[in-house]
């Protein structure tokens, strides 16, 4: 990794001479990355003195055309006027790639996964090798023509422009990885937290902030953080969740599964508590217990998707059976009783009956029966 970030980006498209700039993709040395609540090894994290190696340099004969305006999440064609180099033509393969040292069947991304940014004077896109779990990003200015490489370790795989035009990506390993943000006006690059591709950023009603649902190591636990765009903040966090966390219908508060977990004496097999459900406070970052039972393990949003009826959100749950969960290196693990267990406690299903469906009100913590 040293070699390759020891060579400028310049070299990658001054004179369409290539730079080793992006990644060996033989024995490459990725970002390894845990979950940021559990015992998560951060990459490197970037400060403010990290910037952005030029690409292409400004032409000043001339002025791009402003795109429209889009939403972060479509792509788009950029105008390619002719015979002034463009974001296009800055990302045409060099005829000599790969270098010489790189095996020959190396492919070139060619920067067609583009997004542009709200306000239109942004494009981001991969750029370097094809791989989109091992590829480097770049920024284009619209204003000035100007592409330049964004100062990240490689590995970034997905990407998208927040609503204030700051980007929001991911390196990693095309599952968990590092969540980052660029910010284009200053080519500050800014370390968030762990985070996770799938399903990625969920946005509360009006845009202002998200939740990012975090893989937790192991089957036993999923953990999330919730940022605050305009305090430009994680507002909270946990590392003790299993399922994922959603937002209240009114994009206020976020509510999730909260269980306990305490591993045994071996440090592999689990002891799980009685699963209750939580609800955090966007503004105050306040966190309070919404409805728990000692003698009920309760689940949300069964399908993915909540079932909402006003501020009544669709729950289950089911009598809670304290058990030790055996790890993954127990021959028991593979066994229809402990699949089944687990399946139950992380997904609500095959678990013995009875199984109940409520509706629980979300703001006063009331439930009623299923209909």
């Amino acid at each position: 990794m040293k070699l390759l970030f020891a060579i400028p980006l310049l070299w990658l498209f001054a004179g369409c001479t290539p730079v080793p700039g992006t990644a060996v993709p033989v024995a490459p040395t990725r970002v390894v990355t845990t979950p940021v609540m559990a015992t998560a090894v951060p990459s490197p994290t970037p400060t403010a003195s990290m910037t952005t190696t030029p690409i292409l340099s400004p032409v000043p004969t001339w002025t791009a055309t402003p795109l429209p305006t889009v939403t972060p999440a479509q792509e788009v064609t950029l105008p390619t006027p002719s015979p002034t180099p463009t974001l296009t033509a800055a990302c045409q393969q060099p005829e000599d790639w790969p270098p010489e040292d790189w095996p020959p069947d190396v492919l070139w991304s060619d920067c067609t996964h583009r997004k542009v940014s709200p306000d239109g004077r942004w494009v981001a896109t991969f750029w370097g090798l094809s791989d989109l779990c091992w590829s480097g990003l770049g920024i284009f200015n619209v204003t000035t023509s100007e592409l330049k490489a964004i100062d990240i370790p490689l590995g970034a795989h997905w990407f998208e422009f927040m609503p204030n035009n700051r980007l929001l990506f991911g390196i990693g390993t095309c599952s968990n990885d590092e969540v980052y943000l660029y910010y284009p006006e200053t080519e500050d690059v800014r370390w968030l937290a762990g985070g996770s591709s799938h399903p990625g950023p969920q946005w509360n009603v009006a845009n202002t902030a998200f939740v990012m649902n975090v893989g937790g190591w192991g089957w036993a636990y999923a953990n999330f953080w919730a940022y605050d765009m305009a305090a430009d903040q994680i507002f909270f966090s946990t590392n003790d969740t299993i399922g994922l966390a959603y937002w209240t219908p009114d994009g206020l508060s976020v509510i999730y599964q909260y269980v306990s977990l305490e591993y045994t004496e071996n440090g592999s097999d689990l002891m799980l508590g009685p699963g209750a459900i939580h609800l955090v406070e966007m503004e105050s970052g306040e966190e309070r217990p919404l409805l728990s039972d000692p003698q009920y393990h309760y689940y949300l949003c069964l399908t993915g998707e909540c079932q909402w009826d006003g501020d009544w959100l669709l729950i289950q749950r089911i009598p809670y059976t304290p058990r030790v969960f055996v790890g993954d290196g127990s021959e028991e693990y593979n066994s229809q009783a402990e699949i089944n267990a687990r399946n139950c406690v992380e997904y609500a299903r095959a678990c013995p009956e009875p199984v109940e469906k409520l509706w629980l009100n979300w703001r006063t913590g009331d439930t009623r029966p299923y209909d």
